[in-house]
């Protein structure tokens, strides 16, 4: 059978390979940003049984022999971890924590903004759950789809915003959102991949159903959003997304 993971390990390490060698002559300076982006930053050694990975895409050639005798392996809240280096992980017991930038005093937090459209949750209970982690959340609930998405349009516009869209028609949510501007909207239902498709394109709106995971998933992951900041749209993409 195929090792799905290896192969997935093994394509990547090829598309960096691609980056590198061949970029085309006008993308040539944003692949080589992608990549630099992708592995930018020193490792810190290891102690008393951390081992933490500074890459933006971590792969088993940041892990291999490395690991001896380490109970934790922490990564930047934005990083990419293959699925190769989760299941060796998994494999010795260690666990894989993401290790917050240190604070800058100097920078405000994001505000988080959660608007329901045509759903049965109350956003409120959801404002609740953040809230209990310092998390402050101002919550709005519409019968509108439409509204919805321009009020969430209007607040990411001043740039220090981050949003939340809740509603189980995600398909309708992520088409009108994706067409104003400066939306950059994902799908949030796997907590493997999240930040993966939240950094692909610097996404600065969540759409999820709340219906289909329940309220502690949910917080989770609207959790994990917020704490990534303000993702800033890779430079390969900024022509055409912003």
């Amino acid at each position: 059978m195929t090792n799905i993971p290896l192969d997935i390990e093994r394509v990547v390490r090829e598309v960096l390979a691609e980056l590198k060698r061949a970029p085309g002559p006008e993308d040539s300076s944003a692949a080589e940003s992608t990549v630099e982006q992708a592995n930018r930053g020193a490792d810190v050694p290891s102690t008393n049984g951390e081992l933490v990975i500074s890459a933006r895409l971590v792969t088993m050639e940041e892990i291999t022999d490395r690991l001896d005798g380490i109970r934790q392996v922490a990564v930047g809240p934005q990083a990419v971890v293959t699925p190769a280096v989760r299941d060796a992980l998994r494999q010795r017991n260690i666990e894989l924590s993401r290790a917050l930038p240190a604070k800058n005093t100097s920078v405000a937090p994001p505000r988080l903004v959660v608007v329901a459209a045509r759903t049965k949750l109350d956003p409120k209970l959801l404002a609740s759950a953040l809230r209990s982690e310092g998390i402050e959340v101002q919550c709005h609930k519409t019968d509108c789809m439409l509204a919805a998405t321009d009020q969430l349009a209007a607040e990411l516009s001043k740039s220090d915003a981050l949003g939340l869209l809740l509603t189980p028609h995600t398909a309708a949510a992520l088409c009108l959102a994706n067409r104003l501007a400066p939306v950059r909207a994902v799908l949030g239902s796997d907590t493997n991949r999240l930040e993966a498709d939240l950094s692909a394109v610097g996404a600065n709106l969540l759409v999820v159903d709340p219906q289909s995971i329940g309220l502690f998933k949910l917080s989770r992951i609207a959790g994990e959003f917020f704490r990534g900041g303000i993702r800033p749209c890779p430079e390969v993409f900024k022509r055409r997304l912003t």
